[in-house]
């Protein structure tokens, strides 16, 4: 998976959330939730941005109330990997961590 593929991914997501008046979360919205610059967020929502702090996905995960499972699979996604790629042996969890 690419980083532009995770940047897709964040966007979809974000699009899917409502607020409570039902409207589309905006990058700004998101931007405030998770707590990171609103630059930072378009960059990742474009595939430009090409290092993902660890603590701006797990931001972004709370913000978008992503559950336990989907987590994992957004975390990997954030760092260029998918679940194939820890059961292949690729990469383990103690480098990934």
């Amino acid at each position: 998976m690419s980083k532009s593929d995770f940047g897709r991914i964040v966007a979809a997501l974000r699009k899917e959330f409502r607020n409570e008046f039902d409207q589309t979360m905006t990058q700004n919205d998101l931007a405030d939730l998770a707590r990171i610059p609103l630059i930072t967020l378009q960059k990742i929502e474009q595939g430009r941005q090409t290092n993902i702090k660890p603590e701006f996905a797990l931001n972004l995960a709370n913000a978008l109330n992503l559950t336990s499972y989907c987590r994992q699979n957004f975390f990997l996604s954030s760092l260029g990997l998918e679940e194939k790629d820890l059961v292949d042996g690729k990469i383990s969890l103690p480098d990934i961590l």
